[in-house]
């Protein structure tokens, strides 16, 4: 995990496969960036450029990338999760591009995310209270009642409205 670019301090358990340790979203997009790069990770950072006055650039971050994971087990990794959005849970992110990613919701419906790329980005959803578990339930999203949230019903549309945006006049690309 950390060599994908999760930064959080993680305990060595074996339930750390199903979400048992808390992590931002910061650190899941990173993670899941290097799975659409094919085991490339490349730090987050948050200036990209900076021009003056003129256009002239006096500031250009200059990406570094590290391969941190094989990358046929990364590939592999990326096409079970476009069969998340084809297949399984997530059909409501679809943005009709290629794209991966997955679900998941907390027990008792306390946190829900979805969590997905593109070949140029990657983002993180998280829907849940900041300073507690509170459980999600009858609630209305939009004119849409739930009884319960799940990862599905609430951050894979947030995730499909977002990229949606950023991806309208984004060139479409394929997974190598």
């Amino acid at each position: 995990a950390h060599r994908l670019g999760i930064k959080s301090p993680l305990g060595a358990i074996p339930a750390i496969v199903l979400g048992a340790q808390a992590v931002s979203p910061l650190d899941m997009a990173s993670a899941f960036s290097t799975i659409a790069n094919y085991g490339e990770r490349v730090d987050t950072y948050l200036i990209e450029r900076i021009e003056d006055a003129d256009g002239n650039v006096i500031y250009q971050h200059q990406v570094v990338a590290t391969q941190v994971l094989e990358p046929a087990l990364a590939a592999a990794v990326v096409n079970t999760m476009e069969k998340v959005i084809t297949r399984g849970t997530g059909p409501r992110a679809d943005i009709g591009r290629p794209q991966a990613g997955k679900t998941g919701t907390h027990e008792n419906n306390t946190d829900t995310w979805f969590v997905g790329y593109i070949p140029q980005f990657a983002t993180a959803v998280w829907v849940g209270f900041p300073d507690s578990q509170v459980e999600m339930k009858n609630i209305t999203v939009n004119g849409e009642f739930y009884s319960r949230v799940y990862g599905s019903t609430l951050a894979a549309p947030i995730w499909n409205e977002f990229m949606t945006i950023v991806t309208a006049d984004l060139p479409i690309e394929d997974f190598p």
